[in-house]
Formats: C-alpha cells, sequence, structure tokens
C-alpha cells in the first residue's frame, strides 16, 4: 500500500515530490509522475505526489468536485509507480498560507532533491505562487525542478475541467482516452432491496460519494475484478423512477455470469461506455426485458 504522510509532519526521506492537485490523473499528470519515476530510480529516492484529502472545491467557495476520491488518487497513483502521498486539508490555514511558506514547509518536512510541476501550476495564498516562484525558490535551495509542457489532443488542453464535462456528458469514452484509464468507482457493496435478484439480474449496490463529480444519469457498460477474473457489467447509475426512487443516487451493478456473496467487499466498478438513458418501465418484466437487452449490447461490444 503506498505511504502516507501529513504535510505538516517531519519526515526522515529523499524525495522526489510531483507538485500538483491531481484530482484527476490524466495524461498530461502520468507525464509528470512519469517524469518523478525516473528521477527517483536514478537518485534512489521515494517518488512521491501532493494532493489533497478533502474536497477543496468547499473551501474555495465553488461547485468543483473531484474527479476521484482521496482514497481512489491513492489507488491510481500507486499503480503508476508512486510511492507516498503527501496530503492536508485545503482548509482556511492552508487557503492563506503564503506561496514561500508553503514551499518552506515542503522543503523542511520532505527533504526534496527534485520537484516535477505543470507548466501551469500555482499554489500559496491567491494562487501568489507560480512556476517561477518555484524556480527561485528551487535555485536558492539547490533543489532540482523539472517543469512539464502543456499536454493537448486534438490541438485542446487536456484538463480536469475538460474530463468533468464529458463525465457529465456521458461521453466515457473520450474521457477514458484522457485519463490514460478507465474512470472508476470504489466502494463497499451495501445491501439493498435486491429486486434485482427477483428479476434474475442480482446487482452490487455502490453508494457514490457526495464529493466525487457526478456523471449523467444512465445505464453504463462497465467491468471489475472479482476473484482476480475479469468480469463485464451492466451499471445504472442515477435515481430508480420504475420504483419511485428518484432522491437517492447510487449504483447498481450485475455482473455478467458472476456467482458469489459481494455484500461488504470493497470494489472497484470501471466505466467503458454509455449504453442509454434511465427509463421508467410500467411493470418489473419490462425491465427485465430491457435489461435482457442491455447484457447483448456489453456482450458485443
Amino acid at each position: 500500500m503506498i505511504e502516507q504522510f501529513d504535510f505538516n509532519s517531519k519526515q526522515n526521506i529523499k524525495a522526489v515530490i510531483a507538485l500538483g492537485f491531481f484530482d484527476c490523473l490524466h495524461i498530461g499528470h502520468r507525464k509528470i509522475i512519469e517524469t518523478v519515476k525516473e528521477s527517483a530510480l536514478k537518485f534512489d529516492a521515494t517518488p512521491a505526489f501532493f494532493t489533497f484529502k478533502n474536497d477543496a472545491g468547499k473551501t474555495l467557495g465553488f461547485n468543483r468536485k473531484c474527479v476521484f476520491t482521496y482514497n481512489e488518487r491513492l489507488i491510481k497513483a500507486e499503480r503508476l509507480g508512486i510511492k507516498a502521498a503527501i496530503s492536508c486539508d485545503f482548509d482556511e490555514k492552508l487557503k492563506t498560507t503564503s506561496a514561500l511558506n508553503f514551499l518552506n514547509i515542503l522543503k523542511n518536512n520532505f527533504n526534496p532533491i527534485h520537484i516535477v510541476c505543470g507548466f501551469d501550476y500555482t499554489f500559496g495564498k491567491n494562487a501568489e505562487g507560480n512556476v517561477g516562484t518555484l524556480k527561485n525558490f528551487c535555485d536558492k535551495n539547490h533543489i532540482k525542478l523539472s517543469v512539464c509542457d502543456e499536454q493537448k489532443y486534438e490541438d485542446e488542453k487536456i484538463s480536469t475541467s475538460g474530463i468533468r464535462r464529458l463525465l457529465s456528458y456521458g461521453d466515457i469514452k473520450k474521457a477514458n482516452l484522457l485519463l490514460g484509464d478507465d474512470y472508476s468507482l470504489c466502494g463497499v457493496v451495501k445491501k439493498g432491496r435486491q429486486v434485482g435478484r427477483r428479476l434474475g439480474f442480482p446487482t452490487a449496490n455502490v453508494y457514490f460519494p457526495e464529493e466525487k463529480s457526478p456523471l449523467k444519469y444512465g445505464v453504463y457498460h462497465t467491468y471489475a475484478f472479482l476473484k482476480d477474473k475479469r468480469y463485464e457489467g451492466i451499471t445504472n447509475y442515477g435515481n430508480r423512477p420504475t420504483f419511485g426512487l428518484n432522491d437517492e443516487v447510487l449504483t447498481e451493478t450485475f455482473f455478467d455470469e458472476f456467482n458469489g456473496d459481494l455484500y461488504g467487499e470493497n470494489i472497484e466498478i470501471r466505466f467503458v461506455d454509455y449504453i442509454r438513458p434511465i427509463e421508467k418501465f410500467i411493470s418489473e418484466n419490462e425491465l427485465a426485458d430491457r435489461l435482457k437487452k442491455d447484457l447483448e449490447i456489453i456482450r458485443n461490444d
């Protein structure tokens, strides 16, 4: 498991650190992480990245939710080769910390020998710090600095806001392309009303975290690795109008050919494509017929 360090605690490590928010870990972020890994290997140091634990958008005063939760980011960063996460809450104290103080805390607590960031990285109170600020600090403290260039797709900057927009449209395929990985949701399987079981489509129910940037309501082609084997799935994300449940938002996933009990299991549901919008059916039989058609779609996808 990736090691977790609090930003305000002093650690006896030699680190190469990626600076940013990394709430998305898209292919632009992955360029930064690759640079960190290569340098850490060269200098026998710990490859680390900085990120926030909480929903920073609330502190900033606007509704900008995370593509991936803190725990989801840890999982993805570890898969990319990061060994340590340096994190803290984005609260009023950090919000009013000057750029210079932020860098001094980082230097004193984590002894970075190399810092890597994106070309548009900003930090500190009122985003007063930028790449120029960081370069001056690193030069004075004999810390190597690498700044990664802007990453584009079809002449458009790859950004977290752009990926959030694609997710809200249900354009999972393009979002996955820019993420460099499949969009996913991690969570514990909860016991539901077992209506799906009655219809012949038992589902794994996972609640969608409040801080996570929402998808377009609909039915998706998904998959998960269960017992070390990949199973294709049909996931309903959103409300359930057929049963008069229009307020509670969760995911209900039927995994094709999986037999077993997943209650209490922590699983990762990975999204492949948008199939159709949520519909209100006049009967359970009509819903079951539609699910059979959905199943044929994912089997032929």
